[in-house]
């Protein structure tokens, strides 16, 4: 298992329904961080889930690599 801190740059969007071009406001994108198990590391995405049980898993994001700027892997340590 292997625990993932990924900043990306999520989308912008108009919520207001159809605007007239003239209208259209400026938007910025978004700086985010995820945090969690990653469940695979493709070509072209990642995948990351914040809980999992053996068969199970739950709260998963699917993040393409071409928004992702940074990724940090987190280490595990066993205290037992």
């Amino acid at each position: 298992m292997r625990l993932a801190l990924i900043e990306w740059v999520d989308t912008a969007i108009e919520a207001h329904g159809w605007v007239h071009r003239s209208t259209i406001p400026e938007l910025d994108t978004t700086l985010c961080v995820s945090a969690g198990v990653l469940l695979s590391d493709e070509e072209d995405k990642v995948k990351l889930c914040l809980s999992l049980n053996l068969n199970n898993f739950a709260q998963a994001i699917t993040i393409p690599k071409s928004c992702i700027k940074r990724t940090r892997y987190l280490e595990v340590r066993d205290e037992s």
